[in-house]
């Protein structure tokens, strides 16, 4: 997710001009969650939409509880999964066990400047395709076409660099996320979401750091690709909780 700082009008246009993911543009900067989540609210304005939920999965938690937390009078409902939130969230030892390693091993790798990007680039497939590979429940529950739509994107070098900046920005994020607890919790209802073979209960422990009413679930059998491993009992419970 990389997208540039903008009222209503910018937002318009990346919205009519932007159908998928491959086609955000990917600024230079901003890729903080508090940059992001006003360019979220300036898209809903744009749109029309005073009031609405958020979803976030993954790193979209961050931005998720950024828009709920600094927009506290338009988010209605909030679901977060399968993330931590940078500023509560314990930070792992350097020497970690293998599992917690092999876990989390990238957060760090990710923020490196510039080196990371000159060892990934031409190898984007071992890369990326190690993260959709490694972190299923089950091997090959994401297919190889599937990956590949991914990791063709990532093959642009300003994709690719902003990939890696949204985790460069993470401490200017922890900043924003002390400061919006300190300002007090949420009080909208939050679904807090994690899979069983990943992040299982983590993201409800997280998000009751910052948040009041709190409802967990671990989707079971399901790793990390919520989406992908589990889309029945993922939407399931989106709909049950937003309707």
């Amino acid at each position: 997710m990389g997208v540039p700082r903008g009222g209503g009008e910018v937002a318009g246009r990346r919205a009519q001009r932007s159908s998928t993911w491959c086609a955000s543009d990917k600024p230079a900067t901003g890729d903080d969650a508090a940059t992001l989540a006003d360019d979220m609210a300036a898209l809903m304005t744009a749109l029309g939409r005073d009031r609405f939920a958020v979803v976030g999965y993954d790193l979209g938690m961050l931005v998720g509880h950024a828009l709920a937390a600094s927009h506290r009078d338009r988010v209605t409902r909030l679901v977060g999964a399968e993330s931590i939130l940078p500023g509560v969230s314990p930070s792992p030892p350097l020497m970690s066990d293998p599992a917690t390693n092999e876990f989390l091993w990238h957060f760090a790798f990710n923020r490196l400047q510039d080196i990371n990007e000159r060892m990934v680039a031409g190898r984007e497939e071992i890369y990326f395709g190690h993260t959709f590979t490694s972190r299923t429940a089950t091997p090959g529950a994401i297919p190889q076409h599937v990956i590949d739509v991914y990791v063709d994107q990532l093959r642009d070098p300003a994709a690719l660099r902003a990939s890696f900046e949204f985790y460069r920005t993470l401490e200017t994020s922890a900043e924003h996320v002390l400061r919006w607890r300190d300002e007090g919790p949420l009080t909208i209802p939050v679904l807090a979401v994690g899979g069983q073979y990943s992040t299982g209960a983590m993201p409800e422990e997280t998000m009751r750091m910052v948040a009041t009413d709190v409802t967990g679930l671990v989707i079971p059998e399901a790793g990390h690709f919520l989406p992908e491993e589990a889309p029945a009992e993922l939407g399931q419970a989106l709909l049950d909780f937003l309707r």
